[in-house]
């Protein structure tokens, strides 16, 4: 069992059919693996029933934060929302399908805790998901590699962890949050990207990304230069 503190932080957007296993799923790797651990969810104006899945699952469970969003603010700011309460030394973000092994989660807080101060995970390349999923992953990464010098492979994956203190400084600057990923490899002194294993259900869990959200990711990724 690992003795240092960490904070997972879920955003949580119309989520209501796959929170339930995740949270039973989830819970119980991290009281396993962690002696102190918080579970951060937050929910970014979510119209189905996943509020109420979240309020009970905080009325059982001590280790589970609510944070409640009343209208929708994005995954970026919702992801950095949830990471501005975190208290634990290592802060680790991951969707709310639970898309990769739980192995992986322990062993980027590790690496975390071992020195660098930002772990990133990326997708295995033979992933199944829609094509056009695949393409705008790639076409992000694309355009981001040609504008930041940073060596990162897959910058659509939403699996990472952070040191405590790339949030804390991230946290002290009062300008809205756009791109999180960006704006934490520009704060960070160390970073690596990890490869992730997808879980068995990774293949056929429904996704909220759209084509509207995407073209919004390339725009934001374009104008990210200039900021």
């Amino acid at each position: 069992m690992e003795l240092f503190g960490l904070s997972v932080v879920i955003p949580v957007f119309n989520n209501a059919t796959v929170l339930p296993k995740t949270l039973s799923t989830l819970t119980n790797y991290l009281s396993r693996e962690f002696a102190n651990y918080e579970l951060i969810l937050v929910d970014d104006g979510s119209t189905d029933e996943s509020p109420t899945l979240l309020i009970a699952a905080a009325a059982n469970n001590q280790n589970i934060h609510l944070l409640m969003h009343e209208s929708n603010q994005g995954q970026q700011q919702t992801i950095a929302d949830g990471a501005f309460l975190a208290r634990g030394e290592i802060i680790l973000a991951i969707d709310a399908d639970l898309p990769c092994a739980l192995a992986d989660l322990k062993e980027m807080a590790i690496m975390t805790r071992k020195g660098y101060e930002l772990v990133l995970g990326k997708r295995p390349k033979n992933l199944r998901r829609s094509w056009w999923r695949g393409a705008g992953s790639r076409i992000a990464t694309m355009i981001f590699r040609q504008l930041h010098p940073f060596n990162i492979s897959d910058f659509g994956c939403g699996i990472a962890a952070a040191h405590r203190r790339l949030i804390q400084e991230r946290r002290s600057d009062a300008k809205p949050v756009r791109l999180l990923k960006l704006e934490l490899l520009r704060l960070a002194n160390t970073y690596i990207e990890i490869e992730i294993h997808p879980s068995k259900d990774s293949s056929t869990a429904k996704t909220s990304y759209s084509f509207a959200k995407l073209l919004k990711l390339f725009l934001t990724l374009f104008f990210s230069r200039f900021q």
